[in-house]
């Protein structure tokens, strides 16, 4: 069986050689130690110990653009950046992401910034899918791996960029903020899945929250 098979018969409860195997990723550190250990260069972790191959496909469904990586501040001992969600952090200087940094700002603020910042929703970004999507699309017609797209958050990333105390207030005294919030990224999905879709069959989608 090929992989995108052998993940149907899984997911499915069919017959099937084996079980359909993937891990979460490991930390990016535990992988430069393996490759001190002897993993190969130019060899992922995945496919050198037989994991099955599945991959997502490449459209945003984030901000977009997202804001630039900035280094605001560079000690010896730490480093103050800015990140892709436009957080604040800081984090101790040579440890590899992503170690827990500590987060500074948040990008966010409430319901006073949404309208100029949900301009970064706008489903029709350029950017938003890649400059050879049309060609990928084809490449994806042919293909013996299971395909994923990702279907974006609500709750995770307010959270990301409002921080647990942010969102949390938000929702007790401005819920009609949340609820407009909420719309507009739904609007958003919506818009950017009905494109991400035409031409292209999946095999799942990734729609993440993080509430624990």
């Amino acid at each position: 069986m090929n992989s995108q098979e052998r993940y149907w018969a899984t997911t499915h409860y069919g017959d099937r050689d084996r079980l359909f195997h993937w891990e979460m990723s490991p930390y990016e550190e535990t992988i430069l130690r393996w490759r001190e250990q002897g993993l190969p260069a130019g060899v992922t972790w995945d496919r050198y110990s037989g994991y099955d191959r599945f991959e997502i496909a490449p459209p945003n469904p984030g901000l977009c653009p997202g804001f630039e990586y900035q280094t605001l501040e560079k000690t010896e001992d730490y480093e103050i950046y800015r990140d892709g969600d436009g957080v604040i952090k800081k984090k101790i200087k040579d440890v590899v992401l992503p170690a827990m940094p500590q987060y500074l700002e948040y990008s966010l603020k409430g319901a006073g910034q949404w309208n100029e910042f949900r301009r970064q929703l706008n489903p029709d970004a350029p950017d938003r899918f890649p400059a050879n999507w049309e060609d990928l699309k084809q490449v994806y017609a042919d293909r013996d791996f299971p395909l994923g797209i990702h279907a974006g958050s609500i709750y995770g990333w307010l959270r990301n960029w409002m921080g647990i105390e942010g969102v949390s207030l938000a929702l007790y005294d401005n819920r009609a903020f949340i609820e407009q919030a909420a719309e507009d990224m739904t609007e958003l999905r919506l818009a950017y899945l009905n494109r991400a879709l035409q031409g292209v069959k999946y095999d799942f989608a990734l729609f993440w929250e993080d509430m624990a």
